[in-house]
């Protein structure tokens, strides 16, 4: 586009290029905090997570109630100032158990994205690096754990093994990696030929120091 004012700045570029390249280069120099901040979505949503993990880990504490008790004669309550969000049909604390739930969910969220987050970076690693039959058995075994409903395999753990939250943890763990281990194994097909890797190798790198 044109400079309509034929302004030049001292490198001999027109001033709104030489602006814009600008406004590139401290885009550039952004740190993720900063970035992150520019998001106000991304900041609302990690207000929002900070407070239900900070209910969750605090949940002896700001519980008026023990969530399992229950109290004769309290059934299916309004709100009151004993009972802040009123009791259920057997007569416990919702608002006691509402604290407790979100202690449980995000407790189990965080030990299956960790079974996730192991499994599908190291199989999809390996499936990257080493190529050939490593990589046709890694995506091989994808397309067949894609192919099953979740719901069908938290019902055959279910069935063979007692229901817990232990078991539908592992369940979804170990169901779930296929997404993480197709997107690690093509960043490792687009960086395992670059110069640095190739300079690894000929250093007498091992493979797992490599991927590391």
């Amino acid at each position: 586009m044109a400079n309509p004012s034929g302004a030049l700045s001292l490198d001999g570029q027109p001033v709104a290029r030489t602006a814009t390249l600008d406004r590139v280069e401290i885009r550039k120099r952004l740190t993720v905090w900063q970035r992150l901040k520019q998001n106000k979505l991304a900041v609302g949503g990690i207000v929002v997570l900070v407070l239900f993990y900070a209910m969750a880990l605090l949940q002896p504490v700001i519980a008026t109630h023990p969530y399992d008790e229950i109290t004769s004669g309290m059934r299916n309550t309004a709100p009151s100032d004993e009972n802040w969000m009123g009791t259920d049909r057997s007569g416990r604390d919702v608002y006691s158990r509402l604290i407790k739930g979100g202690q449980i969910s995000l407790a189990a969220g965080f030990m299956a994205v960790a079974i996730v987050m192991t499994i599908g970076i190291s199989l999809g690693a390996m499936a990257g690096f080493f190529g050939g039959w490593v990589d046709q058995f890694v995506m091989r075994l994808t397309d067949v754990l894609l192919a099953i409903p979740l719901i069908l395999l938290l019902i055959t753990a279910a069935s063979l093994f007692r229901p817990s939250l232990q078991t539908t943890i592992i369940v979804i763990g170990v169901s779930s990696w296929p997404g993480t281990a197709r997107l690690v194994r093509g960043q490792f097909l687009a960086l395992k030929n670059q110069e640095f890797v190739t300079a690894a190798r000929a250093m007498g790198a091992n493979p797992v120091r490599i991927m590391a």
